[in-house]
């Protein structure tokens, strides 16, 4: 360090030898061209991989005017008896005051990284508690769901309390109407206490699938959202169907983007009304099936006459048996 602020001073001290001297002799290093009240340098030149050399000059003009450094550029200790200059603080770089500095900036550090760890547990510890208290109001609505916070918020909370109520039940079906090719069914639940006779809730989704033991697949209808009943046509009259019905989240509730489907609900009976032999299909086929049940019938009828017939003869044998007894 000596050495470099020798070189400075060298530099500074041709003021009368050469006449380019004149530029560093009465250049003032603490100008507004190396400081910016605006902006914040670091004063250190050894702060960083390479020395900073306007800021070195700024630490030599300091230490000069501060009579840290005397007419030869050697430094002047404070034990040395010599007189020395007031400066010091922020803007002295003798030695002791730059560790001290360099202290005081890793204490500061450490201060604020604890403080930085303090704030980290407080948040972690708040986090926690939010989530226990958020996990016993999900039990509160699970039990009693008016009693909980999410619904004395209500909006959509409340909304989304009764939704979650409802998808927790397992659905069922109700027949409203019954005609030869139709069935209209309505969408039921076991409690409906929170919908106030809104039903399905906001947000829910409803899937119906029906079958006759004729059809050898099911037929899955997508409920209309709005409304809580579906009307099943094309059926065939006189026929009992199994109906079932599935409910899930609608898809504007969900990550995915579709219907978040809960299980198939067990399958129920609905009849429609008429006469199974009137049955749709063509009048071909329909004088086919009648003429093959009259040539089954009669042959039935000609199986019963001779049974009877034989009958008849074993029990004329037995007879005439017992009188020649």
């Amino acid at each position: 360090m000596m050495q470099q602020l020798n070189a400075a001073k060298d530099r500074l001290g041709q003021a009368g030898q050469d006449s380019e001297g004149d530029e560093y002799e009465s250049y003032d290093y603490d100008s507004d061209e190396y400081e910016d009240e605006d902006e914040e340098y670091d004063d250190d030149p050894f702060n960083g991989p390479t020395m900073n050399f306007a800021a070195f000059l700024r630490m030599y003009a300091r230490m000069r005017e501060a009579g840290q450094i005397d007419d030869y550029g050697d430094y002047v200790p404070a034990s040395s008896g010599k007189p020395r200059g007031s400066r010091g603080g922020d803007y002295c770089y003798c030695p002791e005051c730059m560790r001290l500095r360099r202290v005081g900036k890793e204490e500061h550090r450490l201060a604020q990284r604890q403080q930085a760890r303090q704030r980290r547990l407080e948040q972690e510890e708040e986090a926690a508690e939010a989530r226990a208290q958020q996990e016993a109001d999900r039990r509160l609505q699970q039990t009693d769901p008016k009693a909980s916070v999410a619904w004395k918020k209500g909006g959509e909370h409340r909304e989304r309390v009764i939704r979650e109520h409802f998808l927790r039940q397992t659905p069922r079906l109700l027949l409203h109407e019954a005609s030869a090719n139709s069935l209209t069914l309505v969408l039921d639940a076991p409690d409906l206490s929170l919908l106030d006779g809104k039903l399905p809730p906001k947000g829910v989704e409803w899937e119906v699938s029906y079958s006759c033991p004729a059809d050898k697949k099911w037929t899955s209808l997508l409920a209309t959202r709005e409304y809580d009943n579906i009307l099943l046509t094309k059926l065939r009259p006189g026929t009992e169907y199994a109906v079932k019905v599935r409910t899930g989240l609608a898809a504007s509730h969900t990550w995915s983007g579709s219907p978040d489907w809960g299980p198939w609900a067990a399958a129920q009976k609905f009849k429609t009304s008429g006469n199974a032999s009137s049955g749709s299909g063509s009048g071909g086929q329909a004088s086919k099936g009648s003429k093959k049940k009259k040539n089954r019938d009669a042959g039935f009828a000609a199986i019963i006459s001779k049974q009877a017939e034989a009958g008849e003869a074993e029990a004329e044998q037995e007879q005439g048996e017992e009188e020649e007894r």
